[in-house]
C-alpha cells in the first residue's frame, strides 16, 4: 500500500520526502491504532520539529518543516489510521531544487582536508556572503529566500549551516531556543555540530559582524562558552 508507515520516524521521513517533492497534499496510512494514538496534530508537528535522520539529514524534519509555511493534519478514517498532510511552500519547487544543487556544489568546494577546516569554511562563507535582516519585515526566514536576497535572520543562518554540513557527511543539528542577556532575550536559532567524535555551539548569526565581518567568538564552543543561548 502507497504510503504506508509504521512508526513516527516512517511519518516524519514520509513527510521530509512531501516536502521536498512539494507536495502539497498526501495521504498516510498508519499500520496500527497505538500508532494512530499517538498522531495528534500538536505532538506530530512538535515531534517533526525536532526529528534528525542521521543516515539522511536532508530528511530530517528539523530543517524540512522550515521549508513550510503552513501545514496541517486530517483524518479521514473512523478508526484515525488514514490521514491526509497538507503543505504549502515558500517557493516555488524549481527554486528549491535549483538551490539544493548549488548547495551541493558548493559543499564540494568548501570541503577541507579535515571536519574542522570544512566547517570554518561554511562559517566564514555563510557570514561572508549574507548580511542579518535588520529590516522591519525580516522575512528572509529560510536559507532558500536568504540567498537568494543574501540576507535572512537567525533562522536562515542555521538552515544553510545544517545543508551544506550534511552534503559534507558532518554531522550537525539545528537548535532553537532563546538566546540573549539575562534581563532581555528572544527567539534564536543556532547549531551543533559534531567534529572528532565531539559536539559543539556554534552560532554564526552572532558571529557575523556588521563593521568587521566574521570572528569565532561563538565558534565551536563548551556550553559553558554559550551562557546567553
Amino acid at each position: 500500500m502507497d504510503n504506508y508507515v509504521s512508526t513516527m520516524d516512517e511519518l516524519y521521513n514520509a513527510m521530509s520526502e512531501q516536502i521536498l517533492a512539494h507536495k502539497s497534499n498526501v495521504t498516510y496510512h498508519l499500520a496500527t491504532t497505538d500508532l494512530a494514538q499517538l498522531v495528534s496534530a500538536k505532538k506530530t508537528w512538535d515531534g517533526f520539529e525536532y526529528h534528525y535522520n542521521p543516515s539522511s539529514p536532508l530528511l530530517s524534519g528539523c530543517y524540512t518543516v522550515r521549508q513550510a509555511f503552513d501545514g496541517s493534519i486530517n483524518w479521514y478514517s473512523t478508526n484515525s489510521q488514514t490521514i491526509s498532510v497538507s503543505f504549502n511552500y515558500y517557493v516555488p519547487k524549481s527554486t528549491m531544487d535549483d538551490y539544493f544543487d548549488e548547495m551541493k556544489k558548493l559543499a564540494t568546494e568548501l570541503k577541507g582536508e579535515n571536519d574542522f577546516e570544512s566547517v570554518k569554511n561554511v562559517h566564514d562563507y555563510i557570514i561572508n556572503r549574507v548580511e542579518y535582516d535588520y529590516s522591519s519585515a525580516g522575512e528572509n526566514y529560510t536559507d532558500i529566500e536568504g540567498f537568494r536576497e543574501n540576507r535572512m535572520v537567525c533562522q536562515g543562518y542555521s538552515m544553510a549551516t545544517f545543508v551544506l554540513l550534511s552534503y559534507m557527511n558532518i554531522p550537525c543539528r539545528m537548535v532553537t531556543g532563546d538566546a540573549g542577556s539575562e534581563t532581555k532575550k528572544g527567539p534564536h536559532a543556532w547549531n551543533i555540530v559534531q567534529i572528532d567524535g565531539k559536539w559543539y555551539n556554534y552560532d554564526a548569526t552572532w558571529d557575523d559582524s556588521e563593521e568587521y565581518g566574521a570572528h569565532y567568538t561563538y565558534f565551536l564552543k563548551s556550553n559553558e562558552d554559550f551562557p546567553m543561548h
